[in-house]
């Protein structure tokens, strides 16, 4: 199911006011020292026009610090609750069509037929994706040489196009359908014209190479042995920033905190492997 509508640019914070009361909305805001994607209360506060933010919506649906259960201990027995999982429904504008590709990705790590991570499931599953396509890609961009592009739309409910006064929206499903109201009009062919132009222009600039061919000729066990690792490491100061900052990254350890009172509880945070005590365990042991 695709169809297509306008919306004039005024309109949005009327659109996204009416969202409000049903959703919560996750839009990207200055925040004063960068762009970042919070939750607003006010349409006006959505920025329409931005460059790409430095991070990815991801932690919404894969929190930095998630709370996985509590404990209670009593004379002696010990209850264990589990973390109720979210249930209100929440969309997210904005989003870069290359960072919900990227769900993706994560989704086949997360919700695996015999692993299911029913926090991560539910979030995805009561999220509706808003793209804004990249018209002016990062000089960086390497979307189009991952495979994917500044107007991807796959992962995506609906995928807006910037033409200056107004947006071009394709409505990619049923959950993007479902958020339509009287602030949108009709599309028409020189727009859907336009669209196509513009997907191709952006397409065209994101020219930053990655060539990921020559990797292909081996194995993963090849990969990790390959003399290569044994000069690129050398600047890497173990900050672990590349792994936080990643869209697809899902590297987590869990810690159990002990409360006053007999109470605990288990908590995922993030994790990376490119610090040298990942996955050490409390003998000193270390695995990788």
């Amino acid at each position: 199911m695709i169809q297509d509508a306008l919306l004039l640019k005024p309109k949005v914070k009327y659109w996204l006011d009416n969202l409000l009361g049903k959703y919560e909305v996750i839009a990207p805001v200055h925040t004063g020292r960068m762009i970042e994607y919070v939750p607003i209360s006010r349409g006006e506060d959505a920025l329409l026009e931005f460059g790409t933010p430095p991070l990815s919506p991801k932690a919404y649906f894969f929190p930095k610090s998630d709370l996985l259960f509590t404990t209670q201990s009593h004379r002696g027995a010990v209850t264990v609750q589990p973390a109720p999982v979210e249930a209100r429904e929440r969309i997210i504008f904005g989003i870069r069509p290359f960072d919900a590709r990227a769900l993706l990705i994560m989704d086949k790590q997360l919700i695996r037929q015999n692993a299911v991570d029913i926090y991560y499931q539910a979030r995805r599953q009561r999220t509706t994706l808003v793209g804004i396509g990249a018209h002016q890609p990062d000089v960086l961009d390497f979307s189009v040489s991952a495979g994917s592009s500044p107007f991807d739309e796959e992962g995506l409910d609906m995928l807006f196009y910037d033409m200056d006064k107004e947006f071009y929206v394709k409505v990619l499903t049923e959950k993007g359908k479902r958020i339509l109201d009287d602030n949108f009009a009709p599309a028409e062919e020189h727009h859907r014209k336009l669209a196509r132009e513009m997907k191709q222009k952006a397409e065209e600039k994101a020219k930053y190479e990655l060539n990921l061919e020559r990797w292909k000729r081996y194995t993963p066990l090849e990969i990790f042995q390959l003399p290569y690792w044994s000069e690129v490491y050398l600047p890497c100061i173990e900050c672990g920033a590349c792994t936080f900052v990643c869209p697809t990254t899902v590297y987590s350890r869990t810690v159990d905190v002990e409360d006053e009172g007999g109470g605990g509880r288990r908590v995922r945070v993030w994790d990376t492997p490119y610090l040298e005590r990942f996955a050490v365990t409390t003998e000193g042991y270390n695995p990788r």
